[in-house]
């Protein structure tokens, strides 16, 4: 919850079993979420992605991504 990270996010081909909190976070290089699978809650809301964000064929329960920014482009197909 609310940290940041600088360098790129890589989460590819990941699998979050429980809650996946990443509230008030920050994402200041590429953020690579594809191909995860959130089996719970994907909580990042009021994130900043300042980069690219890649979710392209992640698979989400419950995802809010409410007061969030996304700077750059958003991938989620």
């Amino acid at each position: 919850i609310g940290s940041t990270f600088q360098n790129k996010a890589d989460f590819r081909w990941s699998t979050f079993q429980n809650v996946a909190y990443f509230i008030g976070s920050t994402f200041q290089n590429k953020a690579d979420f594809r191909e995860s699978t959130f089996q719970n809650k994907a909580d990042f809301r009021e994130s900043t992605f300042e980069n690219e964000a890649y979710f392209s064929m992640s698979t989400f329960q419950n995802a809010d991504f409410s007061r969030s920014t996304f700077e750059n482009e958003a991938y989620f197909s």
